[in-house]
């Protein structure tokens, strides 16, 4: 039993590892990927910024406003491992893995919603979109 609460208590101090985000809408294609010290605590604030309809990326409010959140993927790509490592910094390491991402998934440098050019060929092959 008190292995149990040994390891329920590490995994509380441990707390949220920072960590690469993505949320998709299927329909067009669009995407963005950006980075949090917490990002399943961003994905849900993006969600809720949504249902409330007081969004900052007007283009996302728009396509959640006209499909809801059916036609929404939201995930968590990848977290920063922790290094024992002198001089580790997780903040640069964090907005490593989040260009990594951007430029795997072909998402906007920026970190702003745009269709990244491998969904939108994906989602003009399956017949979703008409154009771009």
């Amino acid at each position: 039993m008190n292995d149990k609460r040994t390891l329920k208590r590490q995994y509380r101090e441990a707390g949220p590892r920072p960590g690469v985000y993505a949320i998709r809408h299927l329909a067009s294609g669009r995407l963005l990927v950006d980075g949090s010290a917490n990002p399943q605590a961003a994905l849900n604030r993006h969600v809720f910024e949504l249902r409330m309809k007081q969004h900052r990326q007007r283009a996302l409010q728009a396509d959640w406003d006209a499909g809801g959140e059916a036609v929404f993927v939201f995930e968590v790509l990848d977290v920063v491992a922790p290094r024992d490592e002198p001089g580790f910094d997780p903040a640069r390491e964090l907005q490593a893995l989040v260009a990594l991402w951007r430029e795997e998934l072909r998402a906007p440098a920026d970190g702003g919603y745009a269709a990244s050019a491998a969904s939108m060929s994906a989602a003009m092959s399956s017949g979703l979109v008409c154009g771009a």
